[in-house]
Parts: C-alpha cells; sequence; structure tokens
C-alpha cells in the first residue's frame, strides 16, 4: 500500500515560499567568515527545486551561484578547523552546483573539498579528547560521498580507519550506520580497482531505500543526499542528467507511488 505523501503539495509550497527567496541571492551582504555557509544554504535549496521536477525554475539560479563564486577568492585554509570547514563547504558547494547545471565531475573542486576535510582531521580535530568520535558522528557520513566524487577513494578509507569504522555496523544512528557501511565498501571497491558496476548500483540502492525518506524531508541533509545520487546513478552511467539522477530518489522510496512530475 503506498504511503501518503503529498509531493505536489510540497512542491507548490517550494514555489509559493522558496523560490522567491531563492531569487533575492545577495551574497556580498554576508560577512567572509559566513560566505561558505551562505552558498551552502543557497545550494540546498537548489537542491530541493530539482527533486521537486523544478529544474528550469532555478537552473539561472544555479549558474550565478557559480558565476559568483568564480570570481571570489576561495576561503583561506589552514589556520584552523574552522578555516578548514569553511574551505571543505565553499568547494563541496561550488563541485555540486557545477554538476547540477550540466554533468560536470567537477573533479578539481571535489578534491579541494576532500583536502581541506583531511586538513580538518589531520592538523587540528584529531588532537581533540573527542576528536575519533567528532569523525564518526560529524563528519564521515559526508566524507565519503564526497571522497567518491573526488575520486579519493584511498582518503575515504583512511578516515573511516582513522574513526574506527569496521566492516561491521557501527553504533551510529540507522540512517548514518546505512551510509557509513555503503560509502566504506565503495571506497574499497573501487580502491581496489573495481568499476561502478551492478554490484555497486545494487548495494547503493539498498542503502538509499533505508535513507531517502529521511533525507527528503523539511531540513533534511539535501546535499549528501544529491551527491550519494550522484555518485550511484550519474557515476555508474545509469542516469545521463543530474536532472534524471536527483528524479531516481523517487525509485528508492518503499511504498511511496512516484509523482507524476518525476516521471520523465
Amino acid at each position: 500500500m503506498s504511503r501518503t505523501l503529498d509531493f505536489e503539495k510540497h512542491r507548490q509550497f517550494y514555489l509559493d515560499v522558496y523560490l522567491p527567496r531563492i531569487m533575492k541571492f545577495e551574497p556580498e551582504k554576508t560577512g567572509p567568515s559566513n560566505r561558505s555557509h551562505y552558498v551552502a544554504c543557497s545550494l540546498s535549496e537548489l537542491i530541493q527545486a530539482y527533486l521537486l521536477g523544478l529544474r528550469d525554475r532555478v537552473l539561472p539560479n544555479a549558474q550565478a551561484l557559480v558565476a559568483w563564486m568564480e570570481v571570489q577568492a576561495a576561503p583561506p585554509e589552514g589556520k584552523d578547523s574552522r578555516e578548514s570547514f569553511r574551505a571543505y563547504q565553499w568547494w563541496e558547494t561550488l563541485g555540486v552546483c557545477k554538476w547540477l547545471i550540466d554533468g560536470d565531475p567537477a573533479v578539481a573542486e571535489f578534491g579541494r573539498s576532500s583536502e581541506a576535510v583531511w586538513r580538518q582531521w589531520d592538523k587540528f580535530d584529531r588532537l581533540l579528547p573527542n576528536g575519533r568520535k567528532l569523525l564518526m558522528r560529524e563528519v564521515l557520513e559526508e566524507a565519503l560521498p564526497l571522497n567518491l566524487a573526488a575520486r579519493r577513494h584511498d582518503v575515504g578509507l583512511k578516515l573511516c580507519q582513522e574513526a574506527g569504522l569496521t566492516s561491521k555496523a557501527s553504533s551510529a544512528p540507522a540512517i548514518s550506520r546505512a551510509e557509513l557501511m555503503y560509502g566504506q565498501w565503495a571506497c574499497r571497491h573501487l580502491a581496489d580497482g573495481g568499476k561502478p558496476d551492478a554490484a555497486y548500483v545494487a548495494k547503493g540502492e539498498e542503502m538509499l531505500r533505508k535513507t531517502t525518506i529521511e533525507r527528503f524531508i523539511p531540513n533534511g541533509s539535501r546535499i549528501p543526499m544529491a551527491m550519494w545520487l550522484k555518485a550511484i546513478y550519474h557515476d555508474s552511467g545509469v542516469t545521463r542528467t543530474p536532472e534524471e539522477t536527483m528524479l531516481k530518489a523517487y525509485d528508492t522510496m518503499t511504498g511511496v507511488e512516484k509523482p507524476a512530475f518525476a516521471k520523465i
């Protein structure tokens, strides 16, 4: 029996409330230390539009975001954990946004973001008494799809090792556990010379069936969700465009009827 989720109502709410806000792109009003957060929030709302079949409505906004970011000085790197985090957020946002526009793999941008994550851990967070727990709880589930996009599978595996993640289920919450276990497996599979093949996709879909609905809800983590969809469907060649890739999310929602706007 299909679960009742009113995606059409959610879509209309986005058009009425979120779309006008996206049109007011004013990054110059934010201070330098807040710009990474500002562009990441803007990206999250763009991802939501793609999930709701509104790609054509927000494509100019995505293009404007990339154009603005590419003429700005990137955040400084390396002084402390906060600087490293801002650099990670900045480069990841630019990479995802470039991919959303036309399927650009943006490996260089994702690579810069991956470097910032590793630097944050290696230079700063590992020195904290609870650093390993922070890595497991707050960093790893987003760092794994990032390192898949950056094609730095060895770094993904190294972070798993540093966090103490094994091949057994971790003590993380169920939604995070599914992502951690798949992300670790995928990094190892590719690092060992494997391809994003049928097994890679099947295991990824198994993970998505456990996580997509929770990530889709308001205030869910949409950037990691987009990164997982990209890694599983677009990077494997199952889908050809970012729009098609994002709408594959509905295929992984068990017991949910796919909305009409997602049937392309």
